[in-house]
């Protein structure tokens, strides 16, 4: 397929142009149940400095700032899932397999949007894992959901993954 044409020159992708190559390939939108995958706003990558509040455990009845810290964000990109428009902020990794990943590099990108996001629009982080095999990539795919009650501070150990999708896409081969 023509659209995969630039991923096949390099020896090894960046978990950005990862996240690009499962955009591109519909995988991502396959994995997300998007209403119309070809629809989607393209997605941005970022980092910045950003300052919010968060309780790290419910046991743990305190608030942890971050003050001013850095914020990478692999990509945000905005598309309608079950007639409801909503904003996806993907954090991606590549390599060897993980069975976890530290739940602050999807939370931090939350809360660190959720002031610039009207409340009506949901924000639905997802971790993207990417694992090169003979043919192509296997992309695992996770959903996560992290409640942010607008009268207390977001529980950083309740993030919890909601379903996982495992997509292999096999690229073709150059002339």
């Amino acid at each position: 397929d023509a659209n995969f044409s630039p991923f096949l020159f390099f020896p090894k992708l960046t978990e950005t142009s990862l996240v690009n190559l499962a955009f591109a390939s519909g995988c991502l939108s396959r994995a997300l149940e998007l209403d119309a995958p070809n629809h989607c706003s393209v997605p941005a990558t970022g980092q910045s400095t950003f300052s919010f509040s968060f309780q790290p455990h419910r046991q743990i009845p305190v608030a942890l700032p971050h003050s001013r810290g850095q914020v990478e964000i692999d990509a945000v990109f905005f598309a309608r899932r079950r007639g409801v428009d909503s904003l996806f902020v993907v954090e991606a990794k590549t390599g060897p397999r993980r069975k976890s990943i530290a739940k602050h590099k999807l939370a931090y990108p939350l809360l660190a949007l959720r002031p610039t996001v009207p409340d009506h629009i949901p924000i639905i982080p997802i971790y993207m894992h990417a694992e090169r095999n003979t043919d192509g990539y296997v992309f695992r795919i996770v959903e996560c959901e992290l409640q942010m009650p607008p009268e207390s501070l977001p529980v950083l150990a309740e993030l919890k993954a909601v379903r996982a999708t495992e997509i292999k896409l096999i690229l073709p081969k150059l002339l």
